[in-house]
């Protein structure tokens, strides 16, 4: 517990390094930062700009995922609407890699928030109606059986294409 403490109390001077060029750091720092976020959600709140940031780099699709981890991984209520604007944007990003991190942010903000369900719900459905990449199809398929088992009318259209694509799946 003394540990958790001291690291709380750096929290905020971590934060501020969130906004380095080092690749490096910067992951060190997202990964203070979602270990640290549930005890100091203001400090947590203050990385949001920030981490925001780095969805915006269309040049990087790394820095995009990494982005999209981040957010989905801290457990602050205050984020959950900034965080599901983001999955909700994301899960068509241009890149596959990017729509994964994104789909698969979408348990997660199931875990931390069931009230979304619906919402979440929603999205997971357009995912698995318009989704080409087997990758991000396959993280669908596990969200799914996560957020909604039972619900086996949803996956009825894309029941041929997933069946198509389950051998490339990597799920």
């Amino acid at each position: 517990a003394d540990a958790d403490g001291l690291a709380e109390t750096f929290l905020p001077s971590v934060v501020k390094l969130i906004a380095t060029k080092h690749t490096e750091l910067k992951r060190l720092v997202y990964i203070f930062l979602v270990r640290h976020a549930e005890a100091k959600p203001d400090d947590a709140l203050m990385a949001v700009n920030e981490i925001q940031k780095g969805l915006q780099d269309a040049n990087n699709a790394q820095t995009r995922v990494l982005s999209v981890r981040v957010l989905s991984s801290i457990r602050v209520q205050d984020i959950v609407p900034i965080t599901f604007v983001v999955i909700k944007n994301t899960v068509f990003d241009p890149n596959p890699v990017v729509r994964k991190a994104a789909v698969l942010g979408l348990a997660k903000l199931h875990a931390f928030n069931r009230e979304m369900k619906e919402d979440l719900f929603e999205i997971l459905t357009k995912v698995l109606d318009s989704e080409p990449s087997p990758s991000v199809l396959g993280s669908a398929c596990e969200v799914f059986h996560s957020l909604c088992p039972e619900n086996l009318d949803v996956i009825h259209w894309s029941y041929r294409k997933l069946c198509k694509l389950l051998v490339d799946m990597d799920e």
